[in-house]
Parts: structure tokens; C-alpha cells; sequence
């Protein structure tokens, strides 16, 4: 069995493509080659990096909203059941020095 030709200069395909884009596609330098190589593993281990962030932002939003539910049961139950209709979040201050403090808050003040 013969191997196939996967050389796209070799390939008439390919050689007519080229032919007939007016100078519109070439080939790329066979010198190029290995540095066009390690260029395409940086970007597909980008992607890989932007896909874990994606899906750590997605579940930690998703946890977030958890929290909060649990946070304003929580509050329900131990008297304070109009907090469904106030805003509720970390205060910024307390988290950077290490407290958890929960601001509630008139939804639009």
C-alpha cells in the first residue's frame, strides 16, 4: 500500500489554488515553518488557559449564587424575610482585610 501525499505543494489542488489567486495566497517559507508550529501551541494552550478561567468564573458565579440563597434563608428565618427584596453583597474593605462582613441594602440607594 502506498502512502498518501500530504504535501500541499506536490497537491495539483493546492498548486492551482494558488495559481489562481493572483498573489492573493502562497505558500508560507519552509523556514517559517517550525516557528508558525510552536506559535499555533501557544495559541491552542491559550485557549485551553481561557477555557479553565471561563469554567472557574462560571462555577465560582454559580457557587456565589448558592451562597446567597443559603445567606438570605438564613436571614429569613431569623427575622429579617424582607431580605428577598434588598441587595445584598461582600463589603469590599472588610474581604481585603480578611473579614466577611455582608452588606444589605434598599435595592436602588
Amino acid at each position: 500500500m502506498s502512502e498518501i501525499n500530504t504535501n500541499p505543494k506536490e497537491l495539483k489542488f493546492w498548486q492551482d489554488k494558488i495559481a489562481k489567486s493572483n498573489g492573493t495566497q502562497v505558500f508560507l517559507p519552509e523556514n517559517l515553518h517550525a516557528e508558525l508550529k510552536e506559535i499555533m501551541k501557544l495559541e491552542q494552550e491559550g485557549k485551553e488557559l481561557s477555557n479553565k478561567i471561563a469554567k472557574l468564573q462560571v462555577e465560582g458565579s454559580a457557587r456565589m449564587s448558592e451562597l446567597w440563597f443559603a445567606f438570605r434563608k438564613f436571614l429569613d428565618k431569623n427575622g429579617k424575610p424582607e431580605n428577598w427584596l434588598q441587595e445584598i453583597g461582600l463589603d469590599q474593605i472588610a474581604l481585603q482585610n480578611g473579614f466577611f462582613v455582608v452588606n444589605i441594602i434598599e435595592k436602588n440607594q
